[in-house]
């Protein structure tokens, strides 16, 4: 179990301190001392290997925390927000060992308020607010069930004038556009009549992402 607040020993030195935990979880000394460094090296700390954990930034201390909560190989999981205090390069770095120890046949249980974390690595989603599920399902069936019913165009001009059909156009670029369509409208008449008049990008059914549907959700339940 990894907690969203930091339960290192703070005095202690970061490889007493994975050794320690190791040893708790049935290695011995010499076993959990070699896993220790092999993580350390994988987690880019071996530089603070022999540093007090009081030492070390909110991102360094949750990269030992990771290292405990992982070192001894558990088959279950439990993660509270893992990207605590994290910059990007070490949130990819952590989300990339996530993905291995699944690959691994571990199962994870990854709790966050962070909806594109959860896109990008999760297979099955249970959304609850206020202590009630509102939501579950892998992440396809839930984008599917909660399309909005609108194609989304991208394409490049130099004049919108005299485009149609279009529930809401927006530039994202100079000269680049987004705009959405009704589902239901013909799709091969506005892919001809776009043809002829911009460079079409991409055409393509919109599904919400989570971050969106949890927002919506989380409405819905507060107005119910």
């Amino acid at each position: 179990y990894l907690p969203e607040e930091r339960g290192l020993y703070s005095k202690m030195k970061v490889l007493e301190q994975l050794v320690f935990f190791g040893k708790l979880k049935g290695r011995s000394g010499p076993e959990a001392r070699k896993v220790a460094n092999e993580w350390l090296e994988k987690m880019n700390l071996m530089d603070w290997r022999f540093k007090k954990a009081e030492e070390l930034s909110k991102g360094m201390q949750q990269k030992v925390q990771f290292i405990i909560t992982v070192m001894h190989q558990p088959e279950l999981i439990i993660l509270d927000e893992p990207f605590t205090g994290f910059d990007p390069i070490n949130v990819e770095l952590i989300k990339n060992e996530i993905r291995s120890l699944r690959e691994k046949g571990a199962t994870v249980i990854f709790s966050t308020h962070r909806m594109e974390s959860v896109e990008e690595i999760c297979d099955h989603l249970g959304m609850i607010n206020k202590a009630k599920k509102v939501l579950e399902g892998s992440i396809d069936e839930i984008r599917t069930k909660n399309k909005t019913g609108l194609i989304e165009v991208r394409f490049e001009t130099d004049n919108i004038s005299g485009l149609n059909n279009f529930t809401s156009i927006n530039e994202y670029a100079p000269g680049k556009y987004v705009a959405s369509i009704d589902a239901r409208m013909d799709k091969r008449a506005i892919i001809r009549d776009l043809n002829e008049k911009v460079e079409l990008l991409s055409f393509e059914e919109r599904l919400p992402s989570i971050h969106e549907i949890f927002i919506n959700k989380v409405k819905e339940e507060d107005h119910a």
